[in-house]
């Protein structure tokens, strides 16, 4: 059982492993480096976590633990919708993501970071499906897609879609203005309609 204690020198040891991803990247990434920053000794690691990936792919689900409020009001936001013709749904969804978006940009470290990983060898189908398992109850509906797992795809897509815009943003590529969150709210729309629209040619047997 993990103490308050225990939890809260996790926590220190998890944030000073996002500084140092952010400033050097995983190949960056050292033991010496991290202890540095989490101001403890390098053996430290061993007794709170299993292994240096073990702390990396932590660190990776503490954040998601963050974003997990959002993406609630994502899946809120459309489940059980017939469609997104309906652009009363579709707005509301669209909102959610550029709230998510917006999170990523205040967050600059956490956003690097969140995207690196996922843009990593690091970010693997097991932990993946951990990830969703955590979000998606049996029977939920997101997207009308007719399966679990294309809804996890769809959830997958649009999230890298947006956590790519705020890692641009954050990293200077792209100036962070509302002329950029009304393109995270036309691509998110566009990108799931296109999706969906797909998903149901397949489903009507009238794909080409």
């Amino acid at each position: 059982m993990i103490t308050g204690s225990e939890e809260e020198s996790r926590r220190l040891m998890m944030n000073a492993a996002v500084k140092i991803i952010a400033a050097y990247g995983f190949e960056g990434f050292t033991t010496k480096k991290w202890a540095k920053e989490a101001g403890v000794a390098e053996g430290s690691l061993y007794y709170h976590f299993r292994s240096k990936n073990d702390l990396l792919s932590e660190t990776f689900f503490y954040l998601d633990e963050m974003l997990e409020p959002y993406y609630v009001n994502i899946i809120a936001a459309a489940a059980g919708a017939d469609g997104l013709d309906d652009e009363e749904t579709a707005g509301r969804l669209a909102e959610q993501w550029r709230s998510y978006y917006h999170y990523l940009v205040q967050h600059p470290e956490y956003s690097i970071y969140y995207y690196r990983f996922r843009t990593s060898p690091r970010y693997t189908k097991e932990i993946r499906e951990q990830q969703f398992r955590k979000l998606l109850k049996p029977g939920m509906i997101i997207y009308p897609a007719e399966s679990v797992r294309k809804q996890n795809l769809l959830l997958t897509l649009m999230s890298d879609l947006v956590s790519a815009m705020a890692f641009r943003t954050v990293t200077g590529l792209y100036d962070d203005n509302e002329s950029n969150l009304e393109f995270v709210r036309c691509l998110v729309l566009n990108g799931v309609k296109g999706a969906v629209s797909h998903f149901r040619m397949q489903a009507d047997g009238r794909e080409s």
